[in-house]
């Protein structure tokens, strides 16, 4: 639905934005109102239009009195994109604070949730094709087959309810077309990462189309451990599969039904051996002083960590698991002098955390979480 005729800067490769040779306020400003040069003169240029659903029904861009980010699917996929979270490198007044791989908030204007508690829902609404997500722990997934994402900087809570004081992000996915057609993409980098996505659409009766897409994610993780496999390997499944019917012309149903799945070896807590000095505060064990009475430079158990913040001993290998899935139905109808939209939603996800807090190879703090969400919406 929206379409950009100039590029801020090219990927060769699904990179996190290496090599980019355009500042990151060039590319956001092009994201926005993209340039065009005219093909009937040499000199001109004009602005394409940008169409979003920022205020829940089909506009341009320049009609819409709220500040908005809006990517283009395939933005996303120059950029590098594989995750939902990514898209804060182009947002600006956009942050992600990551307590753990297993819950996101997003922060817009410095509006943020800054608990870790699963049952909390953040104060940033996250949208899927027009259906909410209550869970902090399952907003954070697979970025793949997107026509656009938008954010929306800013209360929106007369069209998005309560939970959006500090703004909105939509992810709209590619629709089913009766055009035959199809794409495959795969991408490869260090620590074993391996990445395939791909789509493919068609007629399947009169007046009945369908899409199906998929993606996957695997690396063999980048932070080593001596005493075991090494952390923040991922081996991800994402897949969405949708059906539009067009019963008459006035009226539309689309049902997506959507999966995805992680099993993650998690981690990311390097070690430093402390003691408490005369303000009550955590300083690190100078390297020649024994303080604990158990090895220089060494904590109360007599480990001392090699300085290195990729090379750490776990003895506990931090994992993710989660699997979400649900199903969207949405129902539109053409009145004539209005349109009545419903949208039926229904999502659960079942996920279990856990990591070794003290980032040594000695049994002293662990953390583990253990969460299933079941949700229903209904919107008209």
């Amino acid at each position: 639905m929206v379409t950009m005729g100039c590029k801020a800067c090219s990927m060769g490769s699904r990179g996190r934005g290496r090599g980019c040779a355009a500042p990151a306020f060039l590319a956001v400003a092009l994201s926005a109102i993209p340039l065009v040069r005219a093909a009937d003169t040499a000199d001109s240029v004009v602005l394409e239009e940008v169409t979003v659903t920022a205020q829940k029904r089909e506009q341009n861009i320049q009609d819409v009195g709220i500040s908005i980010t809006a990517l283009t699917g395939n933005q996303l996929t120059e950029l590098g994109y594989n995750s939902t979270a990514d898209i804060m490198a182009q947002t600006p007044s956009m942050k992600m604070l990551a307590f753990s791989p297993s819950l996101t908030v997003f922060n817009i204007r410095g509006v943020s949730q800054n608990d870790f508690a699963d049952h909390y829902e953040p104060p940033v609404a996250v949208f899927v094709d027009e259906a909410y997500i209550s869970s902090q722990g399952a907003v954070n997934d697979i970025l793949f087959d997107l026509e656009r994402a938008e954010v929306l900087r800013g209360p929106q809570g007369t069209l998005f309810g309560r939970n959006a004081t500090g703004g909105a992000i939509q992810f709209v996915s590619r629709k089913p077309t009766d055009q035959p057609e199809g794409y495959f993409e795969a991408s490869g980098g260090s620590f074993g990462q391996a990445n395939f996505q791909g789509a493919v659409n068609g007629p399947l009766a009169d007046r009945l189309d369908a899409r199906l897409a998929f993606a996957t994610v695997h690396n063999e993780g980048w932070l080593r451990n001596a005493d075991g496999p090494d952390e923040n390997a991922n081996n991800d499944f994402a897949f969405r599969l949708q059906f539009a019917y067009k019963p008459s012309d006035a009226a539309s149903l689309l049902l997506s039904l959507h999966g995805s799945h992680n099993n993650d070896l998690s981690g990311g807590y390097s070690h430093e051996s402390l003691y408490e000095n005369a303000q009550g505060l955590g300083t690190e064990v100078p390297a020649n002083v024994n303080y604990y009475g158990t090895c220089p430079g060494c904590d109360l158990f007599g480990y001392k960590a090699n300085g290195d913040p990729w090379h750490q001993a776990y003895d506990r290998v931090g994992f993710l698991r989660r699997s979400i899935d649900g199903a969207t139905f949405k129902a539109t109808w053409s009145l004539g002098w209005a349109t009545l939209t419903s949208i039926t939603d229904y999502l659960a996800m079942s996920k279990r955390f856990g990591s070794d807090s003290d980032a040594s190879p000695n049994p002293v703090l662990t953390y583990d979480t253990d969460q299933h969400l079941n949700q229903a919406s209904q919107e008209v």
